[in-house]
């Protein structure tokens, strides 16, 4: 990405070499504050006097322009699901290569605690590791969840548990879910169905949350239906 990235100033450095008087280069990364991850796609308009240029973020999360040399040009980011962002007090020198990386909060944060078919509560179990079980009568800092969308308008969640790790679905340790990892990954992603206050939580690997164990409240992410009493979980909002 960064070779893409090298190759598009090189480009755009020839081009600004047509161009009267002194310019330079505005560069960097968009990404979610949260989840650390590029956002595409997103809407950068950088004021430059009484005019504004408007660009947008690479699908790697970059983005790269000219402007003239100059101070105190302002860039305004927007992009859906996520609250619009100012930098300020940009300087631009000529021939220069000015970094500014921008970092995007989502506007919309769930924090939900999860009911089973079982009666009880879903559970980051930290004296567990963080593997979640499904064995609470009641709801503490374990039991509630922060799901973070991912995407902007998309129903994929990132959910990060009571002690600040990502939820992931471990393929390696028999599919269960445990809260461990710091970053956002393939196995640390999962869509999000809502039926009126009833939620089914799919995998990206097309399978579904699922109470295997009524008694011990063993999850695991295994095969089935949504509609299977075990792959619903009410869903109760903080």
């Amino acid at each position: 990405m960064k070779k893409l990235l090298f190759f598009t100033l090189l480009l755009l450095f020839f081009f600004r070499s047509l161009l009267p008087g002194g310019a330079g280069s505005v560069w960097g990364l968009v990404s979610d504050e949260i989840l650390k991850i590029p956002v595409a796609n997103a809407k950068l308009m950088i004021n430059i006097g009484y005019t504004t240029l408007t660009i947008k973020s690479l699908p790697n999360g970059y983005y790269s322009t000219f402007v003239p040399e100059g101070t105190g040009y302002i860039i305004t980011v927007q992009m859906d699901g996520y609250k619009k962002k100012t930098v300020r007090n940009i300087d631009v020198r000529n021939n220069g290569f000015t970094e500014v990386n921008i970092a995007l909060t989502p506007d919309r944060i769930l924090t939900l605690a999860l009911k089973g078919a079982n009666g009880k509560y879903v559970c980051a179990d930290l004296g567990l590791g963080g593997r979640l079980v499904c064995n609470r009568t009641d709801v503490g800092p374990w039991e509630k969840f922060k799901f973070i969308r991912i995407g902007g308008t998309s129903n994929t969640y990132a959910i990060i548990a009571a002690n600040g790790k990502f939820v992931c679905h471990d393929r390696g340790q028999d599919n269960i879910l445990v809260a461990n990892r710091s970053n956002v990954g393939e196995w640390e992603r999962f869509r999000l169905f809502d039926n009126g206050g009833v939620i089914n939580l799919l995998s990206s690997d097309g399978k579904w949350l699922t109470l295997t164990n009524s008694t011990t409240g063993e999850l695991k992410i295994s095969p089935g239906l949504a509609t299977y009493s075990t792959t619903r979980f009410a869903r109760i909002t903080y």
